[in-house]
């Protein structure tokens, strides 16, 4: 699998911002570069 597949396979993702709103991921990328952080809270 490359890069530009697994764009493609999460460009139609939500995820929630820092606020709890819904955030698609594709359109992120489309402007500039992205990081994307998965963070877990445990407790």
């Amino acid at each position: 699998m490359t890069t530009s597949d697994v764009a493609r396979r999460l460009r139609d993702v939500t995820v929630l911002d820092t606020e709890g709103r819904p955030v698609r991921l594709g359109p992120l990328w489309d402007e500039k570069p992205l990081v994307l952080v998965f963070v877990r809270h445990y407790g």
